[in-house]
């Protein structure tokens, strides 16, 4: 293993900054480390590999402006998902404002299109993710997002670290998220509100 490969990520930080051409060899290297927590995490936001692709590109060019931001006090994984954080939500923002399809067709086809599953297996895998996501849609924010950031494995002392709380905080957080998520879920199943 060559000497990179052993390097932390705030080390490959470093040495990057440190370098007259900021070597794009070294930043090569955290995006191959953090690559695909960075896709999960847009993928999720999304649910297209197309839209977490170019989501993800997105994020390691804003990385790569803003290294000389990096100051440390979070760990380079955690900076880093801010940023992917901060430009999902600057991605829905901006889809939010123009007329828009609603992505479960796009599931719709692709389950339907999947050979392997009968039209009645994708409808209904089809409608488990518009409950989900309009479940999801009836959290806050940060609920959601600390939802996202459990799912995408980080533990509970890099989500206290992000927060700036304590461990035990961070799990009731997270507890309360996924309790919140789990009655949203339970008012779907009991059908369709006034709203709908």
């Amino acid at each position: 293993m060559n000497r990179r490969g052993e390097m932390s990520d705030e080390e490959l930080v470093a040495e990057f900054l440190a370098s007259d051409r900021r070597s794009e060899s070294l930043f090569a290297e955290l995006f191959r480390r953090r690559r695909r927590q960075i896709w999960a995490v847009c993928y999720r936001y999304f649910g297209t590999p197309q839209d977490a692709d170019d989501l993800t590109q997105e994020v390691f060019f804003l990385a790569f402006r803003r290294l000389q931001q990096f100051r440390g006090e979070a760990s380079f994984r955690t900076w880093l998902l801010r940023i992917g954080e901060n430009v999902c939500k600057n991605e829905l923002r901006f889809r939010s404002r123009r007329l828009r399809t609603t992505p479960v067709a796009d599931f719709v086809l692709e389950e339907i299109a999947d050979s392997k599953r009968s039209p009645q297996e994708a409808l209904t895998a089809s409608r488990s993710r518009r409950d989900l996501r309009r479940a999801l849609a009836e959290l806050t924010e940060k609920e959601v997002r600390i939802l996202n950031l459990v799912a995408n494995d980080f533990s509970y002392s890099e989500l206290a670290e992000a927060y700036g709380i304590s461990v035990s905080a961070t799990k009731m957080r997270v507890l309360r998220a996924r309790l919140r998520l789990r009655e949203a879920l339970a008012s779907r199943d009991r059908g369709p509100t006034d709203h709908e």
